[in-house]
């Protein structure tokens, strides 16, 4: 499945809790994927996509991450933005916080820590944010 297909079915378990906003920003290199914001705070985030997971996650790879993209987020978290990125495979999903997505992981471990689906990253997302008490204009 492509990654705007996963991030669409995430989005679905999203949208009645808190703001989202898919960007595709052409002109400015690095942006993340989406920006989520709820009750309690916001988060900019990188959605990474593999059909299938190496021995080890390395997210730093340019070939996955490009460079601009490594840096927008790092510079966001040094300016004490809330960032992260979600990996999506066939595995599970996993939402990594701020910068640990620096870290490689091993493959095992990000299997024995994925969500085995969307609606429980939702959960995870939503109490990390804070429901908002309306849903959101789309």
């Amino acid at each position: 499945m492509l990654e705007s297909k996963r991030t669409a079915a995430l989005r679905l378990h999203l949208k009645q809790h808190l703001y989202t906003l898919k960007l595709n920003v052409r002109f400015y290199k690095g942006v993340p994927d989406c920006y989520y914001s709820g009750a309690v705070a916001d988060l900019w985030n990188e959605h990474k996509k593999y059909d299938d997971l190496p021995r080890v996650i390395d997210l730093t790879k340019p070939s996955k991450t490009s460079l601009l993209q490594q840096e927008w987020l790092v510079g966001r978290h040094n300016e004490g933005r809330n960032v992260g990125m979600i990996v999506f495979s066939n595995e599970g999903h996993l939402f990594l916080p701020r910068l640990s997505w620096q870290q490689p992981m091993p493959r095992d471990e990000f299997i024995e820590r994925a969500h085995k689906n969307y609606k429980s990253l939702a959960a995870e997302l939503i109490e990390l944010l804070g429901p908002l008490e309306e849903p959101p204009i789309p």
